[in-house]
Formats: C-alpha cells, structure tokens, sequence
C-alpha cells in the first residue's frame, strides 16, 4: 500500500498549495520523501520526485527561491541518471524550473547552463511529456541570451525550437 499512500500525500500537498497553505504542503511533500525517499522503491521513485518538484515550486512561490534551486538540484541528485520515462520527464521539468529560477534571481549564464542542461539531456526523448520543458528550456535561452546581447546565439536557440517541434503539433508547442 505504501504506493497509494505517497500519491495520497503528494496530492494532499498539492492541494494544501492550491489553498495556500503552503507550510503545510511543504511539510507535505517532506514526508513523501523521508517516508519513500530512500530507494528502496522504484514504484515509489516518482512520488518523492514529484514531492520534490511541487516542493520546489512551492518554494518559489514564496520567493524562497535558494531553497527552490536547492530544491530542484536535489531532484536531479537522487533521479538525475534514471532514464524511466515518468522520473526522466520530472527531472526535466525540476532543471527548467531551476533555470528559471536561476534567471529570475539575474544569475544569467547558470541559467544558460542549466537550459544547454536539459537540451542535453532530453533532446533525443520523444515522448510528449519532454517537448514542453524542453521546449521551454531553449526559447528561455534564446531570451537571455537575447537579453545579454548575444543575437546570432538567441537565433541558434531559436533555431533548435524549431528543429526539434517546427513539425509536431502537441497543443503544449502551440
């Protein structure tokens, strides 16, 4: 049972976020992980991703937002070499959020770096759940570098959009 019970919580945390009672939802998303965090479990492995993911999230809600990248890098730490569809498209996820982040707090080139990350990582996935983190990822770049005065690279990030989704048609690319 202990896999419906980490979905149980994970959905309680998230939504005691949607009510904004996000101290709850934080202390939430911590059980998941100190009761499934160990690894004993890879059923359980999405359920504390996904636990650190909206815990992240939450963070940055609060503009918590060391905690948050904090947070995210924990996400790959634990998951960063698994290759299961659901925990590979979580860690892309946690890396574009953490790239955000990094970009919200002005820390340009690191968030450059953590967006050429999850190009990396996750441009040869074709499984819909990685085109719109990726997706994301790369126009982010594109904006920053944009931001920096670095056109003709902007362009190339741009360019990598288009050549990876100028021909699908995922409502998430539209």
């Amino acid at each position: 049972l202990a896999e419906p019970v980490a979905m149980a919580l994970v959905n309680k945390g998230f939504a005691l976020g949607e009510l904004r009672r996000s101290s709850e939802a934080i202390a939430t998303y911590d059980e998941v992980v100190r009761r499934f965090g160990d690894g004993q479990d890879p059923a359980l492995d999405k359920q504390v991703a996904m636990s650190l993911f909206n815990r992240g999230a939450t963070l940055w809600d609060l503009g918590r937002f060391d905690e948050a990248i904090a947070t995210y890098e924990e996400v790959n730490l634990r998951f960063g070499d698994r290759e299961e569809p659901g925990l590979a498209s979580v860690m892309a996820r946690a890396l574009h959020n953490k790239g955000a982040t990094l970009r919200a707090l002005g820390r340009s080139e690191e968030a450059i770096a953590t967006y050429e990350d999850v190009a990396r990582r996750f441009a040869g996935r074709q499984e819909p759940a990685f085109a719109e983190p990726l997706a994301k990822a790369l126009v982010n770049k594109g904006l920053i570098l944009g931001e920096l005065k670095r056109s003709d690279e902007a362009i190339e990030a741009y360019d990598e959009v288009l050549r990876l989704f100028g021909d699908r048609n995922e409502p998430e690319l539209g």
